[in-house]
């Protein structure tokens, strides 16, 4: 993830639902697994608000082995939070050119 510093991890997608456009995803192997989790899921589910604005509602599920309580704080959304400016900045940019032309 970009904020804890993981560079090398693998995840799985377990659930994709275009419809209710949601997203859910486990740590497999590596990352979070790797400083004392035993379970890590990101879920991301869009919510469309009209035809120019959305929600993204982010839930993080984890389990951290006693012993690495103390890396319970890596689990943040801020990864998402980073994602999606840059993706709201794209399509800003995308909307604004088709607007022009």
């Amino acid at each position: 993830m970009v904020t804890t510093g993981f560079t090398d991890y693998k995840e799985k997608f377990t659930k994709l639902d275009n419809e209710k456009r949601l997203k859910e995803a486990e740590v497999t192997e590596g990352g979070y697994l790797e400083v004392g989790f035993t379970f890590h899921r990101t879920r991301i589910e869009v919510i469309e608000m009209d035809s120019d604005t959305c929600i993204l509602r982010t839930t993080i599920e984890s389990d951290v082995k006693e012993e690495a309580a103390a890396n319970a704080s890596y689990a943040t959304i801020d990864a998402v939070a980073k994602l999606a400016e840059l993706a709201k900045n794209h399509l800003i940019k995308n909307k604004a050119s088709k607007d022009t032309h």
